[in-house]
């Protein structure tokens, strides 16, 4: 095949003809299934039928139809099997740069400068515009100059759109589904300049990502595991899934959003999400629902609010406009500016807050009720640099409480009453001796308490590791040598650990690949159940140990995905192909 100047798609047909959009030419080049020259459509500049201004993109119906996207002259001329003129779509496009024909006739045309795609009936009929006319967006379902279509055989539209940064997913009704990509880069959940999308038979979408120089390769869904709410609950700026919980058998979701608060969501009897709060409880500022406790028949909530300080609200339903709030302005300080991590021990609530200023601190209440909080830790625990205790778990008789802290290594203190000056330090130097170390979560698990760390990736020796401890006075940490990052260093974190069902889960936090699920029975041997973000590297970590939970005897993850809104998944079924690490 030669074309001569700036081809911009091709399509094929039933019989293995093949259509190039010669685009430079102002012509469609014909080719046999053997590459050989056929015929040629158009070639010369002019507005009259068969003629093109720039055609750039192609497609082919079921009955072998050919379908152009005429550019610069504003339409889509329509040709039959034997390439003969029949029709010019009556669109009102101002740049139609593709089209797209589902099997069962109908017609998508991408318009760029208006940020939309216009669908049409077989017989050219207008039924809906996917996107605003008009207006440019980057939240789920609008548009900013949209690039390229496909329709998959389940009559799915994938559109590129936000100048080729992000592949988004609708149903046939106009309906959005998910998103693909969203951030700019060249890893795997990310893009560059989309410029063809193209699908097959068996769902497999296909991305010329021109930029990257790539071709990528989708499947729908992920193996093993199922998606249970709309990337961000709807709301591509809710990046992260910061809470989830069991709740009177319900389960609840907090999420974190800059801009119009933070949300919260439940999920109802009919397995449909519930909105309890768009808005960070009335108060934009509470940014986040950052995590979440149930403590004498009352569901709790802890915020983060930059501005004022962090806030705790509570409800005896769940429901909608039946929040109180218990806590406000920091406590004491609005450099608590986020309530953190909850515990209840010993009939008490306990919540731990965080404050890069003066150290976090940790509260309790006997009660929960406004004005009964009292700190029992501060200034985090007389250094500063201990931002907040992002773990908090009972392990025997004691409270333990894992500081974060990025410049001498995280640290874990226990009491066994919780008292103010009853806390003692049980790891003898930050971060089990390597500064590196900055953060830890912990867990209970077979008689033993398991701590996972955060280790940097400016570490010479990166990679999340794994200690126990039986005892844990500070005398007989171990260190699980097998599990340093899983085997990768990009696993630079265990963000969380989940204890369930015989069962000890470990979330990592990877930035570049995304985030995996690990699993063991009986800590010494690890499977690898949950791998590459879900399919998105995007998917890069869970929040602390805040967002997994067990729920309807499965466990629930919540990502932190900033491209395109948080994600929640659970398996599919408890049955994997093991990749397995051995101590």
């Amino acid at each position: 095949m030669t074309v001569s100047s700036d081809p911009e798609d091709v399509s094929v047909n039933s019989l293995g003809i093949v259509f190039v959009a010669d685009t430079g030419n102002h012509r469609i080049q014909i080719y046999d299934s053997d590459g050989s020259y056929a015929t040629t459509r158009g070639g010369s500049l002019g507005t009259g039928n068969n003629q093109f201004d720039h055609p750039y993109g192609t497609a082919v119906d079921s009955n072998d139809y050919l379908y152009v996207a005429d550019k610069n002259n504003a339409r889509v001329q329509v040709f039959n099997n034997n390439y003969n003129y029949v029709a010019t779509l009556a669109v009102t496009p101002t740049l139609p740069v593709d089209v797209a024909v589902s099997e069962n006739g109908d017609i998508y045309v991408v318009d760029q400068d208006l940020h939309r795609v216009q669908k049409y009936n077989s017989s050219h009929v207008y039924l809906y515009t996917i996107g605003v006319t008009g207006q440019a967006g980057d939240s789920h379902g609008r548009l900013r100059s949209p690039t390229a279509i496909t329709v998959d055989s389940d009559g799915r539209v994938l559109i590129a759109d936000d100048f080729g940064r992000r592949v988004q997913v609708f149903d046939d009704s106009g309906g959005y589904l998910t998103t693909l990509g969203g951030s700019w880069g060249s890893l795997t959940g990310q893009m560059r300049n989309v410029a063809g999308l193209a699908s097959d038979s068996k769902n497999g979408l296909f991305i010329a990502d021109e930029s990257s120089h790539h071709i990528r390769v989708f499947r729908f869904g992920v193996p093993g595991w199922s998606q249970k709410n709309i990337n961000g609950f709807g709301y591509a700026d809710s990046g992260m899934v910061s809470s989830l919980y069991t709740y009177s058998q319900t389960l609840y979701s907090g999420l974190s959003n800059s801009n119009s608060g933070g949300q919260l969501h439940r999920l109802d009897s009919s397995g449909s999400w519930e909105e309890i709060t768009l808005d960070g409880f009335g108060n934009p500022a509470n940014v986040s629902i950052a995590d979440l406790i149930d403590f004498n028949d009352k569901l709790y909530a802890g915020t983060l609010n930059d501005d004022g300080g962090g806030q705790i609200w509570r409800s005896s339903s769940g429901d909608k406009d039946s929040w109180e709030i218990v806590a406000s302005g920091g406590f004491t300080s609005t450099n608590n500016s986020e309530m953190i991590q909850f515990a209840v021990y010993s009939q008490t609530i306990y919540v731990a807050t965080f404050n890069e200023t003066n150290g976090g601190e940790i509260w309790r209440s006997s009660t929960g009720n406004d004005g009964s909080w009292a700190i029992v830790v501060s200034n985090g625990f007389s250094n500063t640099s201990n931002l907040a205790a992002t773990s908090l778990v009972q392990y025997g008789d004691y409270l333990y409480a894992a500081m974060t802290n990025q410049s001498d290594g995280a640290e874990v203190w226990r009491s066994e009453t919780g008292d103010a000056l009853s806390w003692t330090k049980v790891i003898t130097s930050g971060g089990f001796g390597d500064s590196y170390n900055t953060q830890i979560t912990l867990e209970v698990y077979n008689g033993l308490l398991y701590a996972g760390t955060e280790n940097n990736t400016d570490s010479d020796n990166p990679g999340a590791e794994l200690w126990t401890c039986q005892l844990c006075d500070g005398t007989d940490w171990t260190h699980h040598d097998s599990v340093k990052g899983f085997g990768s260093p990009a696993n630079q974190g265990i963000s969380s650990l989940v204890a369930a069902h015989d069962f000890l889960y470990a979330l990592t936090h990877n930035v570049i690949t995304g985030m995996e699920v690990w699993r063991s029975a009986g800590g010494a041997e690890w499977q690898r159940i949950g791998y590459a973000g879900f399919g998105d590297s995007n998917n890069t970590t869970s929040y602390w140990d805040n967002s997994a939970v067990i729920y309807d005897s499965d466990i629930y993850i919540g990502t932190v995905n900033l491209a395109q809104g948080g994600e929640i998944w659970t398996p599919l079924n408890r049955n994997f192909i093991p990749l397995v690490i051995r101590q």
